[in-house]
């Protein structure tokens, strides 16, 4: 074989080149990366390591793709499972709390304000709603009589006003000046009594 002049330099880089390319080659792991960098740069070139492995490569990413996507809808089913039986849950939850508060007399009135307001607040328990419900919204107290009366006595005639219940009481009602005095004097003291 013929030689040829080389630099110095040149050849110094080319051993070099040569003893990375071999340690590379030692280790499989760095082997099969540079191989396949190889065939990256250079598709056409045939490195059998490379093209031997290449279907089975393609059907285990496939298999792979397969389970993956399996698993997923496997995942999914139940976490939509998990979803609806919550929302279930929290509908049972609801109808039960509506009879509840009707057991315990409200009105559909009632009940939707209370709803209302368990929406507005983030409030689950129709039970805890209605007890803040009643205490923000108290019923209505209701009127006290001006004076109380131990009985009414229709037996004993009271001494004021006497002679007007008197007359009133022989005509049977038909007396309207004993009438209208005894209106008088009981707004006279329903009026004193403020």
């Amino acid at each position: 074989m013929p030689l040829i002049e080389v630099d110095e330099a040149a050849y110094k880089r080319a051993e070099q080149n040569q003893a990375l390319i071999a340690k590379i080659m030692a280790n499989p792991e760095e082997r099969r990366k540079f191989m396949a960098t190889v065939k990256a740069v250079e598709p056409e070139r045939s490195v059998p390591e490379i093209d031997a492995v290449a279907p089975v490569n393609a059907a285990i990413e496939a298999l792979t793709k397969k389970v993956d996507d399996g698993l997923k809808a496997i995942t999914d089913a139940a976490d939509k499972r998990a979803a609806d039986d919550r929302k279930a849950k929290l509908e049972r939850d609801w109808e039960d709390g509506r009879a509840k508060l009707r057991s315990m007399k409200y009105t559909e009135e009632g009940i939707k304000k209370i709803e209302d307001m368990m929406q507005s607040k983030g409030i689950l328990d129709h039970t805890d709603a209605a007890i803040i419900f009643d205490k923000h919204n108290p019923p209505a107290t209701p009127a006290s009589p001006v004076r109380h009366s131990p009985a009414f006595n229709f037996y004993d005639l009271p001494t004021t006003g006497a002679e007007d219940t008197k007359k009133l009481l022989e005509s049977k009602g038909e007396d309207s000046g004993a009438l209208s005095n005894l209106i008088n004097s009981a707004l006279a003291e329903v009026r004193a009594a403020r």
